[in-house]
């Protein structure tokens, strides 16, 4: 698994992380990426993959807005974070553990979400 051992070392950075300010930040952004993807109609399935979500500061925010979200993080701490996260403010979204370079077995060979 890739990452340079970070994931191992995710507790680390999370009160810089998961502090209030970058958690009203990631509010702010999902109501702008919200407000283009509506705009525009660029998302006809609904489905939002982010990698690197992290505690879910970002991809909560946006599955509030009715997207079916996926969160990819290498940390287990910023996945425990975000599960934390959605149950909290009553989401659902799937979420992975894992490096982007492992993309294909995360997904289970099924190649798409």
């Amino acid at each position: 698994m890739g990452g340079g051992g970070f994931h191992k070392k995710g507790e680390l950075f999370l009160k810089i992380m998961d502090s209030e300010e970058r958690v009203e930040l990631g509010r702010k952004l999902a109501f702008v990426l919200d407000t283009i993807i509506r705009s525009e109609d660029i998302l006809g399935s609904g489905k939002i993959l982010e990698l690197g979500c992290g505690t879910g500061r970002i991809l909560v925010p946006l599955a509030k807005f009715g997207y079916k979200y996926y969160g990819l993080d290498i940390s287990p701490t910023y996945i425990r974070k975000a599960e934390e996260r959605a149950v909290r403010e009553n989401v659902t979204m799937r979420l992975y553990t894992g490096s982007v370079l492992d993309m294909e077995e995360i997904l289970g060979g099924r190649g798409s979400l």
